[in-house]
């Protein structure tokens, strides 16, 4: 827009010219004070990250507290680009009926309501073999007898 300004109308051009290298000036200056840094991961986002290289299969997170500092989905796209793995969600919802979808987002409310029977049920027909989960989510799918795979503080890895 800067470019397309027919300086020969404007009286004062120097003063328009020096005017709009000042605003760029202070908008960088201001971008660079007053926009955060990147943010450390926090332990659980650590032990989040440090579980999927023990992860063979397909795998879903469920009951993620993970919401509250970071974007859960991006964990999946972490999962497929560093360690080639793959989830029931997938890249494309739009490509699968309303039923999949359905059941994909009902395991959260599954592993909440400690269902054994139909979470592992639901899991089969997605076609999906482990879970990742949460604190004391750990000792439900426990109960439920799946499998351990590896167990951190808080987060843990079950298969079917």
């Amino acid at each position: 827009m800067f470019f397309k300004i027919d300086f020969n109308l404007i009286k004062y051009e120097s003063l328009v010219i020096y005017s709009l290298v000042l605003i760029s000036i202070l908008s960088i200056l201001l971008s660079i004070l007053f926009i955060p840094k990147f943010i450390e991961h926090t332990e659980l986002e650590k032990e989040t990250l440090g579980i999927f290289p023990y992860s063979e299969k397909r795998f879903v997170l469920l009951a993620t507290p993970l919401r509250k500092t970071s974007y859960p989905n991006a964990y999946y796209s972490y999962a497929a680009i560093y360690h080639n793995l793959s989830t029931a969600g997938g890249w494309y919802p739009s490509m699968v009926n309303n039923n999949y979808i359905n059941k994909l987002e009902s395991l959260d409310n599954l592993i909440k309501n400690k269902n054994c029977e139909i979470l592992k049920k639901e899991l089969n027909e997605l076609n999906t073999s482990e879970v990742i989960t949460y604190d004391e989510n750990c000792e439900f799918l426990d109960r439920c007898g799946f499998n351990k795979k590896i167990n951190k503080s808080r987060v843990c890895l079950y298969s079917l």
